[in-house]
């Protein structure tokens, strides 16, 4: 979820996500008929798309919709840039037809704000990843990324060593769900990741994240609400922070 001023945008909505906006309702209005302005998908696998409808039908005014892979014929192809109030939103992949599977075809987006950049890499495989370093490097941003949004949710087929040496993120985001049947995220990424200086953020240990464009403050669900975290019955927390657990920033402070 992306906040700045009045301007709102989700990046990604899993199955499930709209009937649990309560937990992200610092973002967004909880109640049907809020305001939303874009919705940009990666691709669509379900826990990045599955939400998608369900959360159309709460939105006061249709938003511009755009995905990867294969999405419905009514969403968009990935766009090449957006402004979010005075967040900056470039599509770094891809930048043509792309064959292969649906985590190859992942749209990757860097998030540009303040002096601030987060890039969002959706479950982009480790070519794509290369693609993603052949643009930044272009725009000369190889170790000048502040956060990442760290692909497929820290599984093995994503964070080649090379990309996460070269990125040089200072903020290592993963989305992923407690406990999860697939082992996410793997022990190698998370090594790899503290071995090139990203401090590690996981929504299975932390709850919901923030990132504040404004001064790269990373905030913590768990620690700023830890009441509402330690009440919770332990099924809930598990359903809670789940796949689909929002790494929200925030570019208006």
């Amino acid at each position: 979820t992306l906040v700045s001023g009045k301007t709102r945008a989700m990046f990604d909505l899993a199955a499930g996500q709209a009937e649990r906006w309560s937990r992200t309702g610092q973002f967004l209005p909880i109640s049907r008929g809020f305001d939303l302005d874009a919705i940009l998908i990666s691709h669509g696998d379900m826990d990045h798309s599955g939400g998608l409808v369900s959360t159309l039908r709460q939105t006061a005014i249709p938003p511009v919709i755009e995905g990867g892979g294969s999405m419905e014929e009514w969403v968009r192809p990935c766009h090449a840039t957006h402004r979010i109030g005075d967040v900056s939103v470039d599509l770094l992949w891809p930048v043509g037809p792309v064959e292969g599977s649906e985590n190859r075809r992942s749209c990757v987006y860097l998030l540009s704000a303040h002096g601030q950049s987060v890039l969002m890499m959706g479950d982009a495989d480790w070519f794509a990843e290369s693609q993603v370093v052949k643009a930044l490097h272009r725009r000369n941003l190889l170790g000048e990324i502040d956060a990442v949004v760290v692909s497929h949710h820290g599984a093995r087929d994503g964070s080649n060593p090379s990309f996460v040496q070269l990125v040089g993120a200072n903020h290592a985001f993963i989305s992923v769900g407690q406990s999860n049947r697939y082992g996410h995220p793997h022990r190698e990424v998370l090594a790899r990741w503290a071995e090139a200086g990203a401090q590690l953020h996981r929504t299975d240990l932390d709850g919901a994240l923030t990132f504040d464009f404004q001064d790269g403050r990373v905030s913590r669900y768990r620690q700023t609400s830890p009441s509402r975290w330690s009440q919770a019955p332990i099924g809930q927390r598990s359903n809670e922070w789940s796949d689909q657990s929002t790494v929200g920033s925030r570019a208006d402070g």
